[in-house]
């Protein structure tokens, strides 16, 4: 189960469509696909056909109330009564939920989940079909969800567990941090005393009596809606509505729509400063504030032109700051700026950056400088054609893809319409206005809007940072804060100039001089004459979308310890693209407006590239690309931004339990002196060089065999021209196999078991266990899924005994890992953060469990719940383009047979009980067991590190 306890409040809402405002408002138009009503009993549904994936139907039951509406005494009800939800009803039992759908082929948290924000709780099923029964099972669950939760004192006891286990899960510094900062932001407000997890004595000791009372309150017809997406016929499904909704309201709850509790969120007065502060956080962000009422619902043409000025203003500061991070001109690590509404309670205005810990004060004059640049002297026509562009190329994007958009993300849209109260235009409708009204947004207008927003007459200074002998006193942030706001005159924005190609003049294509088509999955293969390997999947399951990934393979295999972490580096070029004599800047200036990205970076098998937009705009993509695989430059500003972020990252790994588990699992799997697997330590990171890193990445591209997937609305021959011209121009390189880098791919792997241990001081009170063993590598297709199969039932155990039961872990599943890059270190494990006190437990209790497989096996019962799931997520993979790249892209390497990739369905169905527990037994046994134990103690505990 989900749930919103990160405030997305520095984020700018997307806002794709505008209209000149007219002399009489005028409603803003609704997609005609979208059917609206109401009951009798005043309960609304909204009711959407929507063929992709077709024979598919989503249910949604929203309830218009979140934990804004608890009281004091319920804090954490909402979402806690969102679990009750699966925990007992009329017509389903305690116990009975997650097997009922199970056997419908659905996989608890994918098809059947449930979602509690600050503003609304969402209950969802993913239908596997569209038979009359199979809805009516759903709409049955729903209603009870609805109407007859039961909210047994038994059941409510045995979840409160499993809740403070949910709550461990996401401790960590930033989480704490962003707590005292959101407590602290309205003060006079329940906005930062709702978080929706709650609070340790309310889901401790809440007595039933509470639970029933936020029920009847809020569970009322009248606060919730009925949505349904799918390959279903409108009229039908309202009929299903009727049936199932329409009652009176239970005994105990009013037919009234209830009031939503005021929040009490006013606007800030005068000048403040907040610091939130963690002894092992080890980021630091500064920014200025402004916080205010939330705005009306959009619903008219003129309120859409107001958000599209405000999107406008927003988006062009957003691109100069990036453009100056970019270029060095600015020392922060990013910067942003942002205004939006969230959960119907709050405005948040915010200019904020972020550097290494103590540079706070710097990143606080660069902010000030920048937004009193923009408020002084506004922007110019070049910016603000910029961002008309981007933003109409975002809504050509959105409409060219509306009409294959699969129902989940349908879903997504009409729920968020729901919690905001404002229409849903199609993507067609959103274009046509943007088309007509973006012209009409002024310059003036916008550098106008920019400066309301940041005058930041009033404003609340806030500080995140590390707690330590350096952090200033709020006061002295305060004073700070005011004297930037107060005191700045910087002089006007000066642009540079820009370039006006990516390419000077177009590459001579290759030759293609082998190609094969598998028909069973309709993939063509090529061999260009330099050697680079091209497979080619068209599809149209998503109109207008094409994707790209090129391979190339060595790099990180190739490191030793003088070296490591040299090939990250390398990657810089490809992350922020630049070279072809052209900066990064000058490359974004290129591409704004079109519907195509290009980005990178590396992986354990080397440099990577990809490539995806319109197939209208890929040409620039492939462009592009062909410039980052023949003259890539890494820039000083982005080689050293780099380094900083990552000294950061790894300090932080050094300050969760879960980045303590990751260092030890890399080292308990790896023999010993053996560095590529490993993550990078600091000293490395600091002699990495910039002229070692350019030379290692023209080294890459020079020779390094080269593996393409192409796959999307594009057809074989253009596919194949795109390949042959920017890819088949390219140096002549070795074929990729499976044989490739061979050597430096095989590690001797040490002998087992390999346990250890960490008792790491640390303040998060969440220890996190890894118990597992040695793995399939990929090429063992047989033995791979049949440990996939293990995995998925020993994840339906799991919840059933780890969570429900012993109330040990929030969220256990089992995953199979197979070997890719080092073969012979696969893994097939089970993560979980628990208590400290109970990680004995849970380590035994799983290796228990691992031993019982190992000796019995699934039972058939077990392996048919399992095929049905296993084949309705693959029903669901296959039409999306991810999936196929994600089979194609390293198709070559890994020796990956397409007859196999066609039979993945009804390979399934052929493993029975019997196979399953001989392919586990394979990999279970004391030689091959994997376990890493954190428990964070205190300061007064002595540490203790035994490995084995």
């Amino acid at each position: 189960m989900l749930h919103a306890t990160r405030l997305v409040a520095v984020q700018v809402l997307a806002v794709l469509a505008v209209a000149a405002a007219p002399a009489v408002a005028q409603d803003l138009p609704e997609d005609p696909r979208i059917v609206r009503g109401t009951l009798d009993n005043g309960m609304d549904y909204v009711v959407v056909p929507n063929a992709e994936p077709p024979g598919r139907v989503n249910l949604w039951l929203h309830v218009h109330s979140g934990s804004l509406n608890e009281t004091e005494e319920q804090r954490g009800l909402a979402h806690f009564l969102e679990h009750m939800a699966f925990n007992g009803s009329t017509n389903f039992p305690p116990g009975t939920v997650v097997p009922f759908f199970q056997e419908m082929g659905l996989s608890f948290g994918r098809h059947q989940n449930a979602v509690t924000g600050f503003d609304r709780t969402g209950y969802t099923l993913t239908l596997p079909n569209t038979e009359d029964e199979t809805i009516r099972r759903g709409m049955r669950f729903l209603s009870d969800v609805a109407y007859e939760l039961l909210l047994l004192d038994s059941e409510i006891d045995k979840e409160r567990s499993i809740i403070l286990e949910e709550r461990r899960a996401i401790l960590s510094p930033q989480q704490r941090i962003l707590y005292d900062l959101i407590e602290r932001i309205a003060p006079g407000s329940t906005f930062g005393q709702r978080i929706p997890i709650g609070t340790e004595e309310v889901i401790t000791q809440a007595r039933r009596d509470r639970f029933v009372d936020y029920y009847q309150r809020w569970y009322v017809p009248t606060n919730m809606t009925a949505v349904v997406v799918g390959d279903i016929e409108p009229d039908a499904m309202v009929e299903l509505v009727d049936e199932f909704f329409d009652r009176g309201p239970p005994a105990g709850r009013d037919a009234r729509r209830p009031e939503p509790r005021p929040v009490g969120v006013t606007e800030t007065e005068g000048y403040t400063a907040i610091i939130a502060a963690d002894p092992e956080e080890t980021r630091e962000e500064v920014a200025i504030n402004f916080i205010a009422p939330p705005g009306a619902p959009v619903t008219t043409e003129a309120g859409y032109r107001d958000d599209l000025v405000r999107s406008l203003a927003l988006r062009m500061m957003n691109d100069r700051l990036d453009d100056a991070i970019s270029q060095g001109r600015l020392g922060m690590l990013s910067g942003s700026v942002s205004s939006s509404d969230f959960a119907g309670a709050i405005r948040w205005t915010q200019a904020a950056g972020r550097a290494e810990p103590g540079s706070w004060s710097m990143v606080l004059q660069e902010l000030g400088t920048e937004i009193r640049r923009a408020t002084l002297h506004g922007f110019s026509e070049r910016e603000l054609e910029d961002a008309r562009r981007d933003l109409i190329a975002a809504a050509e994007r959105a409409a060219e893809a509306e009409p294959t958009l699969p129902s989940g993300a349908v879903l997504s849209i009409v729920t968020e319409a729901l919690a905001s109260g404002e229409p849903v235009p199609s993507g067609a409708q959103r274009l046509e206005l943007v088309a007509e009204m973006a012209p009409t947004i002024t310059l003036e207008e916008a550098s106008e809007r920019f400066a309301e927003l940041f005058e930041f007459e009033s404003a609340v200074f806030t500080l995140q940072t590390r707690e330590d002998e350096s952090l200033p006193s709020e006061e002295v942030l305060l004073g700070t804060g005011v004297m930037v706001v107060r005191t700045l005159f910087p002089p006007p924005f000066e642009e540079e100039a820009r370039a006006t190609a990516i390419l000077d003049e177009q590459p001579e294509p290759g030759v293609i001089a082998e190609r094969t088509l598998h028909q069973p999955t309709n993939v063509t293969s090529a061999w260009l004459g330099n050697g680079v390997r091209v497979h080619v999947r068209p599809m149209t399951e998503r109109e207008e979308f094409v994707s790209v990934s090129v391979q190339l393979y060595g790099g990180l295999v190739f490191e030793d310890a003088s070296n490591r972490g040299i090939t990250d580096a390398a990657a810089i070029a490809l992350q922020r693209p630049s070279g072809g004599g052209l900066s990064s800047t000058q490359i974004d200036d290129l591409l704004t407006g079109l519907k195509v990205g290009v980005g990178g970076g590396s992986g354990p098998d080397g440099l990577q590239l990809s490539i995806s937009g319109s197939p209208a705009d890929m040409q620039a993509g492939f462009e592009l690309a062909h410039v980052l695989l023949t003259e890539p430059a890494i820039e000083q500003a982005a080689f050293d931004q780099w380094k900083r972020r990552q000294a950061q990252t790894l300090q932080t790994i050094d300050r969760v339990p879960q980045g303590v588990a990751l260092k030890a699992i890399l080292e308990a799997m790896f023999p010993e002196g053996e560095v590529r697997p490993r993550l990078l330590t600091t000293e490395r990171l600091e002699a990495l060089e910039l002229d070692a890193a350019q030379a290692w990445l023209e080294r890459a591209i020079a020779a390094s065999p080269m593996e393409v997937a192409i796959v999307g609305d594009v057809d074989v021959e253009t596919a194949l021209g795109w390949a042959a011209t920017y890819f088949g121009s390219l140096a002549e390189r070795p074929r990729v196999s499976a044989r490739t880098n061979r050597a430096e791919r095989t590690i001797p792997r040490p002998e087992g078991p390999r346990v250890v241990r960490r008792e790491p001081e640390l303040a998060t009170p969440q220890a996190f266990l890894v118990s597992g063993y040695y793995g399939v590598d990929e090429a063992d297709i047989d033995d791979r899924r049949a440990m996939q199969m293990a995995a998925r039932i020993l994840s339906t155990r799991l919840i059933e005994k780890i969570r429900e039961e012993e109330g040990l872990a929030y969220s256990p599943s089992a995953i199979n890992r197979p070997a890719t890059t080092f073969p012979g270190y696969g893994m097939f494990f089970v993560q979980a953060p628990t208590d400290p006190e109970r990680v004995d437990e849970l380590s035994a209790a799983l290796g228990a469990m691992f031993d019982e497989f190992a000796a019995d096996g699934p039972t058939s019962e077990e392996v048919e719940v399992a095929i049905g799931q296993l084949q309705n997520v693959h029903d669901e993979s296959v039409r999306a383009p991810g999936y196929w790249l994600s089979r194609l892209r390293q198709a070559e390497y890994l020796g990956r047979s397409l007859d196999e990739v066609a039979r993945t369905r009804e390979a399934y169905a052929e493993f029975d009980a019997g196979a399953i527990r001989e392919a586990f037994g394979r990999y279970h046994g004391e030689p091959n067991r994997i376990e890493v134990i954190v428990r964070p103690v205190s300061p007064e505990e002595a540490p203790d590190e035994t490995d084995g």
